[in-house]
């Protein structure tokens, strides 16, 4: 089952939620250790502002993984989309589960009027999970300056 965290509930499981965000940072700001501690700062900072949204899935009272999605704007298309930022998995989840909690976000994007969800990746895994349950995979490039 996936829930998504009231801001107010952020700070309580921020260990958990901190861990996965860690986990997942080289990924989406590289290995500067100064850059990744603004980007934690500017995440916490976001999830209890409510800008951003913790998600946890789980099973049997454990957490199985973590996620964080905000919403972003895309100016010439005039739409926005649900942005899965970052994606971290405590335990093997089955491409069944995955499904289950895809269709949570859905639900959620739509309530935000979101054109769709989309994320980044270099994990093959999510690459995978995403094919099987309906996703259209592109390639996304990236420069660093």
């Amino acid at each position: 089952m996936l829930v998504r965290m009231l801001p107010s509930e952020i700070e309580n499981k921020w260990a958990i939620i901190n861990h996965a965000i860690v986990n997942c940072l080289p990924a989406v700001v590289g290995s500067d250790v100064a850059a990744q501690m603004r980007a934690i700062n500017n995440m916490k900072v976001s999830l209890i502002a409510g800008t951003l949204q913790a998600w946890l899935m789980y099973e049997d009272n454990k957490v199985l993984a973590v996620g964080i999605t905000g919403v972003a704007a895309d100016e010439i298309a005039r739409e926005t989309s649900l942005v899965i930022y970052s994606l971290y998995g405590y335990e093997k989840i089955t491409d069944a589960q995955w499904a289950e909690a895809l269709n949570t976000i859905k639900k959620f994007a739509k309530a935000l009027k979101c054109s769709n969800i989309c994320a980044f990746t270099d994990v093959d895994r999510v690459r995978e999970v995403a094919a099987n349950i309906g996703g259209v995979l592109k390639t996304f490039i990236k420069w660093e300056v």
